[in-house]
């Protein structure tokens, strides 16, 4: 009996606080796009069910998922989850602190509809989460640091520079000089994890047979652009990526798509753009400083630093870093790294 008051108390559990007339415009906006009467499920395989004790025709499914997808499986005052348990005709329990989600009704393929339309809300939220890690080449060899000095030094030298929106907080340290490979979203507990093996998997079968095949790869950073094209309005500054025989960017290509084929990563441009970041308007106004421009004119410093040569390196490392963290040498914090 003691299975059966546990089904009542799902059940009851689940009789969500509906919202004020406020709510009912986000109510009328959350759409599941279910089908009751023509329901196509496929690839359920690997979901299991179980039959529920002490009852003749009800089945249960249990998942455990990460808490940081509650809102985007419940939604505001519960709207969402409501809708998806009418929608489906199931009874679906979601526990933020035990991690899991339990789905109960008396057809299977209700129960398997309800799971991937779960599944669809949680890639959903991921789609829009915000990025963690990223896959970086760091670049701040003594000899670039001290040539990217001089640079910094050259641009604040020139009178009059701040009438240009420019300031020399927007500057990247000298210590985090780096190439980004392809930006990761690690939202899962696993994630990290599985980050780990897809930049192992790189080395072995894109990076290694490259390098072992052509020999050393040589990187120059030579020659100041900006990611606009009117450089009166320009919000990021970089320096030219040289690399003669091409396999760095083909490399790269190959990294950037093996983590968007994974799920680690989004497709948000066409091709890795190799670029050494030197500064950013956005390092200033991200610290929400007031009387801050989004943007600065370049013009001047584009004529001036057309053939700055900051220098080389030879490819030896990928880092997977951590965005919102620093090693004690000023650089991305390493989750895990690969040398070549």
């Amino acid at each position: 009996m003691d299975d059966v008051c546990q089904l009542a108390e799902l059940a009851e559990e689940q009789a969500v606080e509906q919202g004020n007339s406020n709510n009912e415009i986000e109510s009328s906006q959350v759409s599941l796009d279910l089908e009751d009467d023509d329901i196509e499920i496929e690839h359920h395989n690997d979901i299991k069910l179980e039959k529920v004790p002490y009852t003749d025709n009800l089945f249960q499914h249990k998942f455990e998922f990460n808490r940081n997808f509650y809102k985007s499986i419940v939604g505001f005052k519960g709207i969402i989850l409501e809708r998806l348990r009418n929608e489906t005709k199931t009874v679906i329990r979601v526990s933020k602190k035990k991690r899991h989600v339990v789905i109960t009704g008396s057809v299977q393929k209700r129960i398997y509809h309800a799971r991937r339309k779960i599944d669809q809300l949680i890639e959903n939220s991921k789609k829009k989460s915000k990025y963690t890690h990223f896959i970086s080449i760091p670049a701040n060899t003594y000899e670039i640091r001290q040539n990217f000095m001089k640079f910094r030094e050259s641009i604040m030298s020139v009178g009059e520079v701040e009438r240009t929106g420019f300031c020399e907080g927007m500057f990247q340290k000298p210590e985090k000089l780096h190439l980004t490979i392809c930006m990761l979203h690690l939202v899962e507990e696993t994630d990290q994890e599985k980050a780990i093996e897809c930049l192992c998997h790189c080395k072995t079968k894109i990076i290694d047979p490259i390098i072992q095949k052509k020999g050393p790869i040589v990187i120059e950073f030579k020659g100041l652009k900006t990611m606009e094209s009117d450089p009166t309005k320009a919000r990021v500054l970089y320096m030219q990526v040289h690399e003669e025989s091409g396999f760095l960017q083909r490399i790269s290509d190959a990294i950037s798509d093996h983590f968007i084929q994974q799920g680690l990563s989004r497709n948000d441009h066409d091709g890795v753009k190799l670029h050494l970041t030197v500064a950013n308007s956005f390092y200033m106004t991200r610290k929400k400083i007031e009387n801050v421009k989004k943007h600065f004119d370049a013009s001047t410093m584009l004529r001036d630093h057309e053939e700055t040569h900051l220098g080389k390196i030879e490819l030896s490392t990928f880092h997977l870093s951590n965005l919102f963290a620093k090693s004690r040498d000023g650089y991305f914090e390493s989750v895990s790294r690969i040398k070549l």
